[in-house]
């Protein structure tokens, strides 16, 4: 197979390596045929590369393909979505080990006046977050999504028994968009304040409930968690607040390594 252009050399690749190094100590590797694999460390990609064995796909994040066929085994990867409206996060981590941590911003994000405008900016924020998801699947073999659809869960406070089809069906996706909202934490939990303003948040959480919907037709194993479960899971774990640190909560697990910034 004809090396890529872009392809390091034995005599440059180390000087590459050293400075992905400083970043991070994690190389992303994908199959001959095309698979995301596991990562593998800078000193056993610096490896494959001087013996032929490996060419670089892109730099940023730093990925290798592998010209040989192996066995692909992979671990179950499960990645975070901080998705808010503007700026966001990603978290991609195994039992033990964080291996991608990302924050995001959206551009273009000029206020509008218009209904319609806003509506095409909602779609394009939606595009763009699953963009992102799916860079993250190229380079991972990621098992299962997780995504903030919410500040709170309505329907799970006013009956404890609802689950699976029943909240795609019920008043969460419909009365977001005609009732506003506001969520007060007290040392009792929580409750409800209608008539003020809480448009931004209901927007908000009606294009989470359509990006998590969007995610499920595209990909086998996703499943949703709600703000008040990251805000406390990252205050029991004194984390800053950050989209990165939420992404890593809404995994599920935030006693890994992590990746250093």
């Amino acid at each position: 197979m004809t090396p890529r252009s872009d392809a390091l050399t034995p005599s440059n690749c180390h000087s590459i390596l050293k400075v992905i190094r400083q970043m991070n100590n994690i190389v992303y590797v994908i199959s001959k045929g095309g698979k995301p694999l596991m990562p593998c460390s800078n000193t056993k990609a610096r490896h494959l590369l001087k013996s032929g064995k490996a060419e670089i796909v892109k730099y940023e994040p730093f990925t290798i393909r592998l010209l040989f066929e192996c066995e692909n085994k992979v671990q179950d990867v499960i990645l975070g979505a901080d998705t808010a409206s503007i700026n966001g996060g990603l978290s991609a981590r195994t039992e033990k080990k964080e291996l991608y941590s990302a924050e995001f911003k959206i551009r273009g994000q000029e206020i509008v006046k218009l209904m319609s405008a806003r509506k095409a900016l909602r779609q394009n924020r939606r595009k763009a977050q699953k963009r992102l998801i799916a860079e993250v699947h190229k380079i991972l073999p990621i098992s299962k999504v997780i995504v903030e659809v919410a500040s709170f869960d309505i329907q799970k406070l006013k009956d404890p028994a609802i689950q699976g089809i029943e909240y795609q069906q019920g008043e969460m996706q419909e009365k977001l968009q005609r009732q506003d909202f506001e969520v007060r934490e007290n040392k009792v939990g929580f409750k409800f304040v209608r008539g003020e303003s809480f448009r931004h948040q209901a927007s908000m959480n009606t294009m989470r409930w359509k990006l998590f919907n969007d995610l499920k037709k595209i990909y086998k194993n996703v499943s949703l968690t709600y703000g008040y479960i990251t805000k406390n899971t990252r205050i029991k774990n004194k984390l800053d607040k950050s989209h990165r640190n939420d992404a890593l909560c809404i995994s599920g697990n935030v006693n890994v390594e992590r990746v250093k910034e």
